[in-house]
């Protein structure tokens, strides 16, 4: 059996990636652009303390009144006088590039089943179920699906009477799945939603969704699932000539910036929307960026992984759910991911593919900032995201807002051997709860 996994990684993180994923931990919470503060330390990330307000070294011009957008600095424009001598305003949303999840041909799951796998000595096992339950039939699922082909669907609970392994890896996953399927421990459900069978191999329409406590260290690409992804994956794997979806989900309260069960919950519909969206990514991929070389689809390029660089995630009922990457409404002028958060902001970078670069030399991307709505100034902060060297990453300025352009500066050390490369995220942020983030590609031919 194989799997192509696709994780909750490196994408869903604060400002400052966590070292796992190849940048620096997060920096302890702190008070963003235009709070109040005492002293220096009081400010978070490269602000000083300036007339009472948190800022850049030298003050900004928004400092004072604690970032409240101008006519000058927002997006709003004068448009001239009316006929009876009034001066309207109009706001305009600058130009930006956006990327799109294309459709690859494979089967989505329409009417999803998700069968909820626990097992017996997990203190979580009622939530769990509760969880998946509240997805299967949610407004969320029917908004974020719709574009994809993904309705409404049921949940299934699996309740096995076994205790959790100590320890267990992928493929320990799959024969487990396997197995349990094989032997009736796990429900066989039929094809439907347009899964089609392949060369006599069904295609199941549901996804198995494998819960597991914190007692049991699982691992996946040879590293503990905390330190590989934010705490999930999901993958296809085959018994019995059927091919099935699954996810897993760890117990990993510290990888994402917010509570255990909102860490939890995140990363379930992380992989439970993409599990849906792509089902079987490896052997009929249908929603996903598939271009190896194009930077989103180094973080796994389905629609829950466009969405990971974001604070702050859907919120409803009780629950917290990863947002998840509409084309349609990136491509009308909305907020790209769904459910929307209005206004939505962003640093826009051009080119938006890898460039290359000798070693030794610096690339200079144009940055242009854009907003669906008028919002205060945002900052700007650049990190290593993943590669095979550590590039430097200058911003030509500190603020940012719609329409205002700057540079980033890339350089490459010496001595980068060929066949290198680096990517790098670039958040726009209001605060560190409040950000968006995009991904910026150098490589050394």
């Amino acid at each position: 059996m194989s799997v192509a996994r696709h994780c909750l990684g490196c994408g869903a993180l604060a400002l400052g990636l966590l070292a796992a994923c190849g940048g620096p931990p997060p920096p302890p919470l702190c008070q963003s652009a235009g709070a109040p503060c005492g002293t220096a330390s009081d400010c978070c990330l490269d602000l000083a303390c300036v007339r009472g307000r948190c800022a850049p070294p030298g003050g900004h011009p928004s400092a004072g009144d604690g970032g409240a957008p101008t006519s000058a600095d927002s997006g709003v424009v004068d448009a001239g006088a009316g006929a009876d001598g009034g001066v309207s305003t109009a706001f305009h949303e600058a130009a930006h590039w956006l990327p799109s999840v294309p459709f690859n041909g494979g089967p989505v799951l329409a009417a999803p089943t998700i069968v909820t796998v626990t097992f017996a000595d997990d203190p979580n096992r009622a939530a769990d179920e509760a969880f998946d339950r509240y997805v299967a039939g949610s407004s969320w699922l029917a908004d974020v699906g719709a574009e994809y082909g993904v309705g409404d669907g049921r949940e299934v609970p699996a309740e096995l009477p076994s205790t959790s392994p100590a320890q267990i890896d992928d493929t320990g996953v799959q024969n487990l799945l396997a197995g349990l399927l094989q032997d009736g421990g796990l429900p066989g459900l039929d094809q439907d939603g347009g899964a089609p069978s392949d060369g006599g191999v069904q295609l199941e329409s549901a996804v198995y969704v494998l819960y597991f406590p914190p007692s049991t260290a699982v691992s996946l690409g040879g590293q503990p699932l905390c330190t590989a992804s934010s705490g999930g994956y999901h993958g296809e794997a085959g018994a019995s000539g059927r091919r099935f979806a699954y996810a897993v989900v760890g117990n990993c309260p510290d990888a994402l910036p917010v509570s255990p069960t909102a860490t939890l919950e995140w990363t379930a519909s992380h992989e439970i929307i993409e599990a849906c969206t792509d089902p079987f990514p490896e052997s009929h991929s249908a929603w996903a960026i598939a271009d190896p070389t194009a930077p989103w689809g180094e973080v796994g390029g389905e629609v829950g992984d466009l969405c990971s660089f974001l604070l702050p995630q859907w919120s409803a009922d009780g629950h917290t759910l990863q947002r998840v990457w509409s084309n349609a409404s990136a491509s009308d002028g909305g907020s790209p991911c769904l459910p929307a958060a209005e206004p939505y902001y962003g640093a826009d970078v051009e080119p938006s593919g890898y460039v290359a670069a000798d070693a030794g030399s610096n690339v200079t991307f144009t940055v242009t900032g854009w907003s669906t709505a008028p919002v205060p100034d945002f900052y700007l902060y650049a990190a290593p995201y993943a590669g095979s060297f550590k590039p430097t990453l200058t911003p030509g300025t500190t603020y940012l807002n719609n329409g205002g352009a700057t540079t980033l500066t890339v350089g490459i050390p010496a001595g980068t051997p060929s066949g290198s490369y680096a990517l790098a995220v670039l958040e726009a942020a209001e605060s560190q709860n409040d950000f968006t983030g995009t991904l910026v590609g150098v490589y050394v031919p």
